[in-house]
């Protein structure tokens, strides 16, 4: 079995759990053996690892054990999702065109205080697409990005705290022309 790190099998389970069925709740597991496979876990000490991993899960509250019709099943919780969204949210980028269409794409979002973990993960999600932060919640980019951007809300369930606009002129044009290498 592979080294995973304090919560890493945890991870890889939930993962596997939710992108087994497309957002699909319930992970059967047969004797565990499906598990077992996926972390190569041949001796007793990996086996060990992998129901300790299972166990803190449950603990923490995400995920049910349960066994329907002799099969066991770990079904994820909404604790659980919420848990593990920033691991599975869709990696997307802003293409660089070979030429510059010479408009600015701003994106603006008022997300609530409630949902603070969500809107720090989302601004991170926005730089590594590639927008540079003009203000704390106000990013540009000089790329067409619609449709990256509507995966990324529509995964975070947040599309009402989103304002997308194209803009011909923007202050401190030269500054962010250099930061974006346009000319």
């Amino acid at each position: 079995m592979e080294k995973h790190g304090r919560g890493e099998v945890a991870k890889k389970i939930l993962i596997a759990a939710v992108a087994g069925g497309a957002i699909a709740t319930v992970c059967v597991l047969p004797g565990m053996a499906v598990l077992f496979k996926m972390f190569n876990a041949q001796g007793t000490k990996e086996r060990y690892r992998v129901k300790q991993a299972i166990a803190a899960m449950e603990r923490k509250g995400y995920v049910i054990r349960s066994v329907v019709k002799g099969a066991e099943k770990l079904v994820v919780t909404e604790k659980g999702k919420y848990w593990i969204r920033p691991y599975t949210a869709p990696d997307v980028h802003i293409k660089r065109p070979k030429k510059w269409d010479k408009k600015w794409r701003v994106l603006t979002f008022d997300i609530p205080e409630s949902k603070k973990k969500v809107r720090h993960e989302i601004s991170l999600k926005i730089k590594d697409m590639g927008m540079v932060a003009i203000q704390d919640s106000v990013f540009i980019s000089p790329f067409p990005c619609k449709k990256e951007i509507d995966q990324l809300v529509e995964y975070y369930a947040v599309k009402e705290c989103f304002v997308y606009m194209e803009a011909d002129t923007i202050e401190s044009r030269e500054d962010l022309i250099k930061k974006f290498k346009l000319k």
